[in-house]
């Protein structure tokens, strides 16, 4: 049975994770330090989004 994404986003995502599976266990990337950096903060502000829309939700939706 064929695995039929939800989204492009979904798409990417397999891909990307194939793609870091096919590398070998001990192998290394380089980014620049201005890439990493971008990577950090955007997971920062999702943490950051996530803990506001869990508020929000605790506040709006009964028993959640």
């Amino acid at each position: 049975m064929m695995d039929i994404p939800d989204s492009p986003m979904q798409v990417q995502r397999q891909w990307i994770i194939e793609k870091l599976e096919e590398l070998p266990k001990d192998s290394s990337i380089t980014i620049p330090t201005e890439d990493y950096r971008d990577m950090v903060m955007r997971q920062f502000q999702l943490h950051d989004l996530i803990a506001s829309q869990r508020k929000l939700l605790e506040k709006h939706v009964p028993d959640y």
